[in-house]
């Protein structure tokens, strides 16, 4: 269950929710997200499939963050920015790696 709910950190909406319902402001609450923290350990991260669930409990940590949070035009800009990194990340990953391929191979034929 626990599994279930840190990936459901990785939404905005649903830590904007969070925010706006005050139920963040709730000690018992903070204290539980404070807990969660063990899924930053390497043999419990290994089982999320939204990995920026993580990024996203280690800033609800934060005060200020849960009081941005609140507000909707934090949210969507949060979930424009994370739509953007979906859309480009693996590009840039794919071209840079064939990048240092081709040096290889540069490399490889200059011997």
């Amino acid at each position: 269950m626990e599994l279930e709910f840190v990936q459901c950190l990785s939404n905005p909406h649903y830590i904007n929710w969070l925010a706006q319902s005050e139920l963040i402001k709730d000690p018992t609450f903070r204290a539980y997200l404070k807990y969660l923290q063990y899924w930053q350990r390497p043999e419990y991260a290994q089982h999320l499939i939204y990995p920026q669930a993580l990024f996203f409990l280690d800033l609800l940590q934060s005060e200020a963050f849960q009081n941005e949070l609140a507000r909707t035009a934090v949210k969507d800009m949060v979930h424009a920015q994370q739509v953007f990194f979906w859309k480009h990340y693996r590009t840039h990953r794919l071209e840079a790696a064939a990048r240092r391929v081709g040096n290889k191979l540069q490399e490889g034929q200059q011997e």
